[in-house]
């Protein structure tokens, strides 16, 4: 810890998690492969979900998808939803698809969520189509969502039954989908 200053690692011992969430943002300012092994440290072994979501937001902006392996671990491991969500945005902004295949069957609607818009963005549809029949209506909602941005014809008939869904958020989702892709196919 050479390059690390006193003044930094007395942020990140600190008992609150705010200065040690000011701790992982100096060590940005310092980079290097010696930062790199310290965030990685606060991602897997701080106790609070801000830091280590800050910590996995420092390593993915300085380290890019070098840094994935980590991040799968994260959305396998952290018990954090939303240290889970930030891992998986920067899977889908780096295409990594087999992740967000997995995040699909993460117990976090909102992971499973961030997932779907991904792979409808990748034109990776077939999961998607699966994800309309969800326990979570929020999941059902978005998956309609990106099939009526991205789907084809195929999608249609998924589309058609999930709009007799009890939610109607879901419904609405599914009618407008079913009009955007016909709109698109003729």
């Amino acid at each position: 810890m050479d390059r690390i200053s006193r003044p930094i690692v007395a942020l990140l011992q600190s008992p609150e998690a705010a200065r040690r969430q000011d701790g992982v943002d100096e060590l940005r300012k310092v980079g290097g492969p010696e930062v790199r092994v310290v965030l990685s440290d606060i991602l897997f072994g701080d106790s609070d979900d801000f830091v280590r979501q800050s910590a996995l937001h420092a390593l993915a902006e300085m380290y890019g998808p070098d840094v994935s392996p980590m991040l799968i671990k994260v959305l396998r491991y952290d018990s954090g939803r939303r240290v889970r969500v930030s891992a998986t945005n920067f899977l889908g902004k780096w295409k990594m698809t087999d992740a967000l295949l997995e995040a699909l069957r993460d117990p976090g609607h909102t992971v499973r969520e961030t997932a779907i818009e991904y792979l409808g963005d990748a034109g990776v549809l077939s999961p998607v189509l699966q994800m309309l029949s969800d326990t979570e209506g929020e999941v059902r909602q978005v998956a309609a969502e990106t099939l009526g941005r991205h789907g084809d014809r195929n999608a249609v008939p998924a589309l058609e039954r999930l709009s007799t869904d009890q939610d109607d958020y879901v419904r609405n989702a599914a009618k407008n989908a079913v009009e955007a892709i016909r709109k698109r196919a003729t």
